[in-house]
């Protein structure tokens, strides 16, 4: 990746270990101003093969995570510190697990249907579409609002906010 200066900003670097492709991304400061740093940003494009089934950890320090179109995955792992994490126009199938979590930041979660769902946030709103988890639903926000647009279906649901709204606009928990 290159700046406008053409100096170099990010370099990705890919492995294959135990075969779970790992992407890192180590960037550099491309400028100063009053005290702030500022760095480029890097979008990264992953497309999973439609004939085999992954586990997906997407794990982030500043940035946001974004999933279209048909996931089919064994486990989930979205996480950034300071990014939102979107799937609302996502439709997830997991075998196993889904965690979501964000430090700060805002959470959309579109249709899925897995095995439990946990999305943790300190800091940030969460919103969910339809979806439906064969055991437990764990919904947990310090500070932010939670909205439930569909329906929600598992044997178990925990929603949990220090500070926020809970709102079921048109949702249901079932």
């Amino acid at each position: 990746l290159q700046t406008k200066r053409n100096k170099p900003a990010s370099k990705l670097t890919l492995s294959d270990a135990n075969g779970a492709l790992k992407i890192v991304e180590r960037t550099k400061l491309v400028g100063k101003l009053n005290g702030f740093s500022f760095a480029t940003q890097t979008k990264v494009v992953v497309t999973l093969p439609s004939d085999r089934t992954y586990s997906l950890v997407l794990d982030m320090d500043t940035g946001d995570i974004t999933l279209k179109g048909n996931a089919n995955v064994k486990n989930l792992r979205l996480s950034t510190d300071t990014g939102d994490i979107d799937t609302e126009n996502a439709v997830i199938t997991c075998e196993g697990g889904m965690e979501i979590e964000v430090d700060t930041g805002d959470v959309e979660l579109g249709t899925f249907t897995t095995k439990s769902l946990n999305i943790e946030s300190d800091t940030g709103d969460i919103n969910l579409k339809n979806g439906t988890a064969s055991e437990k639903i764990e919904l947990s926000t310090d500070t932010g609002d939670m909205e439930i647009e569909g329906l929600l279906t598992a044997k178990e649901i925990v929603i949990e906010t220090d500070t926020g709204d809970c709102e079921t606009d048109g949702g249901c928990l079932d």
